[in-house]
């Protein structure tokens, strides 16, 4: 009998995504992930327990890798303003490249975020949850150096993300996004007017 080749977490990782991309979430199984990876069902099944499991894996590692190259982008900027701009920037940025590569795949984005699977779901939250604490830390900084007037950082986490997220739902629906750019700045000129400190 053949000896089943071994393959690492990594691979399979690079697999699932590369699957997902081809057939769709719902669509791909793990014998093709094994597939493309190798090896069979069994070895998929001896580092993750389930579709669900890989799934949630490849959505965490994707997105760590986005989110440290948030977070560097913003460390680099020696102001609050700059730093805003830089979070406002690199998310639109991640988004404009995702919707770019999964226009040729089919809206892989929106199956996952349907998903009912409860790994995926969690992953997504708490990922969600970096990104937010990541902008209360820069609100709260500027409003420490007096460059944004004083209010509740969390509060205005919350309406800053809901803005930016709201801004790239609204150009995709209306079709506009060849001008999510102008809409971004737009939207960060709104924004910044409305927390810069008013001399007195």
């Amino acid at each position: 009998m053949a000896r089943q080749p071994t393959v690492t977490k990594e691979k399979l990782i690079e697999a699932a995504a590369t699957t997902i991309l081809r057939f769709g979430l719902r669509k791909t199984t793990l014998e093709d992930i094994g597939k493309v990876a190798g090896v069979t069902k069994a070895a998929v099944l001896y580092h993750f327990h389930s579709k669900e499991e890989l799934i949630a894996t490849v959505v965490e590692q994707e997105y760590q890798g986005f989110f440290d190259s948030l977070r560097g982008a913003v460390e680099r900027e020696p102001t609050a303003e700059g730093k805003l701009r830089a979070f406002g920037l690199g998310r639109f940025q991640y988004t404009k490249d995702r919707l770019s590569v999964y226009a040729a795949y089919g809206d892989v984005t929106r199956e996952v975020l349907e998903s009912l699977m409860p790994l995926v779901r969690a992953a997504l939250e708490r990922l969600r949850e970096k990104e937010l604490e990541l902008l209360r830390g820069i609100l709260s900084d500027g409003m420490r150096s007096g460059e944004f007037a004083p209010g509740d950082p969390d509060l205005m986490a919350m309406a800053a993300m809901a803005a930016l997220t709201g801004l790239s739902d609204a150009f995709m629906l209306y079709g506009r996004e060849s001008r999510i750019d102008e809409g971004l700045q737009q939207l960060f000129r709104l924004l910044m007017d409305g927390l810069r400190r008013r001399s007195a």
